[in-house]
């Protein structure tokens, strides 16, 4: 295992050094890791995850919580849990002819992914230790003792049942490999003070066969921390509970990554024979059994409950947090256990861990097995082309012509409802867009507030979201509503608050538009971290581009469990404009000279060497068709906004296009549209940008609302013109007209149109993924309620 390392977790009792003495006579060298790591107290109060450490007890059995963090921080694909009494039988030597070798099976799974499942077991709980050999009167720890005697729960060698089909697992579809222990297995202490049995080795039929044993579908069993290997799709399953006796906690892990794994149609199973011995330590066997005791009181009620138990959320980390939770509200474990596994999702978010989709929602009321998993299915509720989505109402109020087209169009093309219920009605510059199928104009009464807010920056008071809810309370058509999308401006969705349906709070600008004093920014901002933690009704939160992503997570950290979404829509432009972008047909691209500029201004068109290709858009065309830009083989565009929709239809249209480089804007100066509180164009409040605090989870050290050349330096790289592709940048006006005359235009455009439609696939997975588990058909309550 010389690729391995190893990771020791000390505690105060600890060493304060440990010395691992590799010795030839005990096995080969092939077979070490110089790679120790010995975590003393000291430096495991110097990682970098200090937040997630400081909630661990002191001896603790779930202090190892820290080594599998570090192992996961310092890239382990997989990891081998083990207790310091477990000695793999491939360690102890050559001299032991045919042992169990753990990087065989490892390269098994790896290579071959077969496995081994028993026929015909339907059975909610599965005893594994008379089918891998063991007595037929033997269980592991922390199976229920109510069902000890059941002959549904086992099947033992030579029983009728006792057959196997061999099934081919997907990549990543293994999540979890449990060892089980030759001579001293891993039984409770009632098993130690009654059988006879003991020691005893598994007598296994499977010698040799490097397929694991699947835990059978929709069964639970128990599985320890004592020679665990826990593979990449199933490393989130890794945290112990901290509030509960050690003889405990290892086992209530192994039930609850269990249930979770049915949702992502990850599996369980056990090494075909054991490929460890356990020479055990000395234990207080009356003192384990007290240590055990809520393994025989309640083991069979959370087996109950995991059996009942059901999420709809669309990810995996917010399920995780919710059956904690509801784990916790039922008294299995205690509250620090919540905040542990809150930060513990934190620490694996910040690693860029990548979490298994989930395969399976909501309750399984009718099933049917779909690539291995049990999946709802119900006729009776239309649904979209998302999967697992229901066909949702979705309302929308935005002022920005261009969220307020673009996004409805996408929903709809997604098989949603969605309703214009802004005070622009079907106005705009594109109304052929309001003729799309599934996008619809609210044509009654608003009322006051949405007739009023007009603006971006319209200043919302408590008084104004309390008539808003009376005056739509009651509307047949807001009933129907399940889910409200506010982007710009985003902050207009506090109006919706108090009517208990979920919010997609989406910003396609800075998020705090219109709150432009201490007071009023904190209080969205307690309303939003509020709507992050709420599960009933559960909302969504994203950036339609990184730089409001990343302005989000300064001020307000990573968002729900779930994230924060980026829904890159902007780069697939109006729904318009698809079509045309990606199937023009047959006009005559670039047969026009002339690169267009926009914004086209008097001091920038002054500096010396300006190309005199280069001409005004608008005094070419004082309105323009997509058809009339495709055919001029660039755009020089001096972005005046971090983002904007004329960006987009540009780049929609696959037209080159020219953008001053960062060093370039130090010289011409960006503009007043990157910041909003000291801003003429919002807040006009230079003050609030000093009192107001960052979160202390950003890893941004600068403001972006800091206006210095630093700050605007660091802020302007996370632009849509420098993070999309196929962009040219220039650094003066003879380096402008230097690669106008050297680029490819035709190449440039069919890089463009490539990406447009790899960033609109991938605008329909984001969203799909972010609407899994909305809740249709949800009740406006017949009171306010102070949001």
């Amino acid at each position: 295992m010389s690729d391995w390392c190893l990771v020791i977790v000390a505690d105060l009792k600890s060493p304060e050094e440990y010395d691992v003495k590799w010795s030839k006579a005990t096995a080969p060298a092939s077979h070490f890791s110089p790679r120790v790591e010995y975590l003393t107290p000291e430096r495991q109060q110097k990682l970098w995850f200090k937040s997630f450490i400081e909630i661990l007890p002191w001896n603790n059995f779930a202090r190892k919580n820290i080594g599998y963090l570090y192992a996961i921080a310092n890239g382990a694909q997989r990891v081998w849990d083990f207790d310091d009494d477990n000695a793999l039988y491939w360690f102890l030597g050559t001299d032991l002819p045919d042992v169990p070798s753990l990087p065989n099976l490892i390269s098994h799974i790896d290579d071959k992914g077969s496995a081994l499942e028993l026929k015909n077991f339907t059975y909610r709980v599965f005893n594994p230790y008379p089918i891998m050999g063991g007595p037929e009167n033997s269980w592991p720890r922390g199976f229920p003792v109510q069902e000890i005697k059941n002959e549904q729960s086992y099947v033992s060698i030579g029983r009728e049942g006792a057959e196997f089909d061999e099934v081919t697992l997907a990549d990543g579809q293994l999540g979890v490999v449990q060892s089980l222990a030759n001579k001293q297995p891993d039984v409770d202490a009632m098993y130690r003070l009654t059988q006879y049995a003991i020691p005893f080795d598994f007598k296994t039929l499977l010698k040799h066969d490097l397929r694991p044993v699947l835990v059978p579908s929709r069964a639970l069993t128990p599985y320890n921390a004592q020679a665990t290997l826990h593979l990449q799709s199933a490393l989130w399953g890794l945290l112990l509970p901290i509030t509960v006796a050690g003889r405990v906690s290892d086992i209530w892990r192994s039930f609850i990554t269990q249930r979770l794994c049915w949702d992502i149609n990850v599996r369980v199973g056990y090494a075909s024979e054991p490929l460890v011995v356990q020479d055990r330590n000395v234990h207080d066997i009356v003192g384990d059994l007290e240590a055990e005791g809520h393994l025989y009181q309640r083991s069979d009620q959370l087996v109950d409950f995991l059996n009942e138990w059901h999420s709809s959320a669309p990810t995996l980390p917010e399920r995780i947090e919710e059956l904690w939770i509801a784990l916790y509200e039922r008294n299995y474990i205690q509250e620090s256990d919540v905040k542990s596994v809150q930060r513990w999702l934190m620490v694996l978010k910040e690693l860029k861990y990548n979490f298994p989709k989930i395969k399976h929602f909501g309750p399984m009321l009718k099933e049917e097995q779909q690539e291995g998993q049990s999946r709802v299915v119900n006729s009776d509720v239309p649904m979209s082309k998302c999967p697992g989505v229901p066909k949702l109402t979705i309302w929308t109020s935005d002022v920005h012509d261009g969220t307020r087209i673009d996004i409805p169009t996408m929903l709809a093309d997604l098989g949603m409802k969605v309703i214009l219920g802004g005070h622009k009605r079907s106005r705009g510059p594109y109304p052929e867009v309001f003729e799309t199928e599934g996008v619809s104009v609210y044509d009654g009464e608003l009322g006051s507030l949405i007739n009023r807010y007009k603006t971006h920056s319209w200043p919302l008071t408590d008084q104004e979201i309390r008539t808003n809810f009376e005056f739509w309370k009651n509307n047949p058509v807001m009933k129907g509503v399940d889910l409200y999308f506010c982007s710009f401006p985003s902050s207009m969705c506090e109006m919706w608050l108090p009517f208990n349906k979920s919010i997609a709070f989406i910003p396609g600008h800075r998020y705090a538009l219109g709150r432009c004093n201490l007071k009023a920014r904190n209080k969205l901002n307690t309303r939003l971290k509020k709507m992050m933690l709420s599960s009933n009704p559960r909302h969504i939160f994203g950036a339609l581009s990184k730089y409001d992503k990343e302005y989000l997570e300064y001020y307000l950290g990573s968002g729900p469990p779930s994230g924060l979404h980026t829904f890159r829509t902007y780069a697939t432009g109006f729904g318009y404009l698809w079509k045309e972008a990606f199937d023009p047909g047959p006009p005559l691209f670039f047969n026009r000279t002339e690169i267009l500029s926009i914004p086209d201004k008097a001091k920038i068109r002054a500096k010396e060497n300006f190309p005199s290709n280069v001409v005004d858009l608008h005094s070419l065309y004082k309105r323009y068709t997509g058809a009339q830009l495709q055919q001029h083989p660039g755009i020089v565009l001096w972005a005046y906004s971090v983002m904007s929709y004329k960006l987009i239809d540009f780049y929609a249209l696959a037209v080159p296009l020219y953008v001053p480089s960062l060093k370039f804007y130090h010289v011409l100066g960006f503009g007043l549209d990157r910041t909003i509180t000291g801003s003429a164009l919002y807040c006009k409040n230079s003050t609030l940008k000093s009192l107001l605090s960052k979160d202390l989870s950003s890893v941004h050290l600068l403001s972006p609302e800091d206006e210095d050349i630093e700050a605007e330096q660091y802020w302007l790289q996370f632009s849509d013109f420098y993070t999309f592709p196929h962009i040219t940048y220039f650094d003066s006006m003879d380096d402008l007209g230097r690669k106008i005359a050297r680029n490819d235009p035709l190449a440039i455009r069919k890089g463009m149109i490539s990406e447009n439609k790899k960033r609109l696939a991938d605008f329909k997975q984001e969203m799909c993924d972010a609407l899994v588990g909305i809740e249709a058909n949800r009740q406006i309550p017949e009171e306010y309620q102070n949001p």
